[in-house]
């Protein structure tokens, strides 16, 4: 890699996502040699230095300080200095503050190196079973209102694999509403990846909420892979269809025909197109 001459360099450098011996010998090497470290709970990246014999000052760079801290970080680059931008756990910039102080500084013109290396994504993925040479990544789901009922209508129509994270407490809810709008399409939940208890549940949605159902209790961040929609035969059955038209309808007064048919395409595997027809016929 070659550096600017008078300024510093971001690295942006990916840490273990449970296990601390998942981390690289260049990311250790790159750790030792930077001026700063920016990461988000000072605590955590403590933890992890400690354990490789890394003594660092650390600015704490969060999303409830990353305007202040950024300019902090971005000064001391322009000072020449060089700084490491970690995570608590994975690639910086994957549903965490991480991009915006990366975006400025490609805005700035101040170099930006990856440091690579472990990434719940790719992880789980690569144990989901399902095809994974194009997949999509969803992040959380917007917590309420248009915007996750947006989402959960895009992922009941998405062919290619899905990879969603989720906490603990939040979990059961969200299969249970995945399951209400793409049917019971096949999934692999995974928590605790690389650690001592780490869980890879398979099987269709509400197989896995059965699973949820009996812990007592769960910890670790979540992630779920989504198998894309399964091709569908062209014999439709339009009974059945009708069937659950009705169905929706009735539950659902006062949703549009549109949104009806996304609904309902979802949990049976049928194109939306038909679905709608139906819906604009049956509706009084």
């Amino acid at each position: 890699m070659k550096k600017s001459k008078k300024r510093g360099a971001l690295f942006v450098i990916s840490t273990p996502i449970g296990n601390l011996k998942d981390i690289t010998l260049r990311a250790i090497e790159t750790l030792v040699s930077v001026d700063i470290i920016a990461c988000e709970d000072t605590r955590i990246t403590k933890r992890l230095l400690a354990a490789h014999g890394i003594s660092k000052g650390l600015i704490s760079y969060r999303e409830q300080n990353r305007e202040r801290a950024g300019r902090t970080i971005i000064e001391a680059l322009e000072e020449g200095k060089d700084a490491a931008l970690v995570t608590d756990a994975g690639t910086p910039g994957i549903s965490d503050p991480g991009q915006h102080l990366i975006a400025f500084c490609v805005k700035r013109g101040i170099d930006v190196f990856t440091i690579p290396g472990p990434s719940s994504v790719t992880a789980a993925l690569s144990v989901s079973g399902f095809v994974t040479d194009s997949f999509v990544f969803f992040g959380f789901l917007p917590r309420r209102g248009k915007k996750r009922e947006a989402v959960l209508c895009q992922l009941a129509s998405e062919k290619k694999t899905a990879v969603i994270f989720e906490s603990p407490p939040r979990v059961g809810r969200t299969l249970k509403e995945l399951q209400d709008r793409l049917g019971d399409r096949r999934a692999t939940l995974c928590r605790e990846l690389t650690k001592l208890y780490e869980e890879v549940m398979r099987g269709r949605i509400s197989e896995i909420i059965d699973l949820v159902d009996q812990k007592d209790r769960l910890r670790g961040e979540m992630v779920i892979v989504l198998a894309g929609k399964e091709e569908i035969d062209d014999a439709v059955d339009l009974d059945t269809v009708k069937k659950e038209v009705l169905a929706a309808i009735a539950q659902n007064p006062e949703k549009r025909a549109k949104e009806l048919a996304t609904l309902v395409s979802g949990r049976l595997g049928v194109p939306s197109s038909i679905v709608y027809n139906e819906i604009v016929k049956n509706r009084k």
